[in-house]
């Protein structure tokens, strides 16, 4: 008998680098059947229900030819449209204090979901954060098109050799003393890191001290 090729695309997706589902709705009345899947963009596949990915926009015909265990053929297309996602990369500046300058590579899109691991977020395309616990952290960024179209991105964020806000809003940083070990007196090399907001920390001249023990 000659077989009947039907199939339908997953409505639910309009999006490329989303995996768009394939639901084989061929029938035959006697024997089998075997597929072979033209996604349109070169890719192919020979499985029942298939699941394609499509790294561009565009708008893709698909082929679904059925072949009968005795060689009697069917063919049917359809049409699939995708509109073009964004990138979620971005990337992170390190500053004193426990600051970090994260910036996602396209500046241009219409929404921007930061989580940075620690119980804070951010809306923005280039925001500054600062941690007060050191730690590596999994910050998120879920980034959104005008066209509807998101992508999500996780990266690791190393934060380490945090310095304390001392009463008068300074951050102390770090210093060297010498000799070490001292006795009677010692010389200590110093900066003093002043932040304003939520602006990262800035360096001071580098300053010295004596001190008697």
């Amino acid at each position: 008998d000659k077989p009947t090729a039907d199939f339908q695309v997953a409505s639910n997706v309009n999006c490329s680098q989303d995996p768009v589902q394939f639901n084989n709705q061929s029938s035959i009345d006697k024997g089998q059947m075997g597929y072979n899947w033209k996604f349109g963009d070169g890719a192919q596949s020979n499985t029942l229900n298939p699941t394609h990915v499509y790294e561009t926009a565009d708008t893709f015909t698909i082929k679904l030819i059925v072949t009968s265990n005795r060689s009697c053929v069917d063919s049917t297309t359809a049409q699939i449209a995708l509109a073009q996602s964004p990138t979620a990369d971005f990337d992170h500046t390190k500053q004193p204090g426990g600051f970090v300058q994260f910036s996602a590579n396209d500046t241009t899109l219409s929404d921007y979901q930061w989580d940075f691991d620690d119980g804070n977020t951010a809306s923005v395309a280039t925001p500054d954060h600062q941690y007060s616990q050191e730690g590596v952290y999994y910050v998120e960024l879920k980034a959104t098109k005008t066209n509807g179209c998101n992508r999500t991105n996780i990266d690791t964020v190393p934060v380490f050799n945090i310095t304390a806000l001392d009463e008068s809003g300074m951050i102390r940083g770090s210093f060297e003393a010498y000799p070490n070990p001292f006795k009677d007196e010692a010389r200590i090399k110093y900066r003093l890191l002043k932040q304003s907001g939520s602006t990262p920390a800035r360096s001071n001249p580098l300053q010295a001290c004596t001190l008697l023990g």
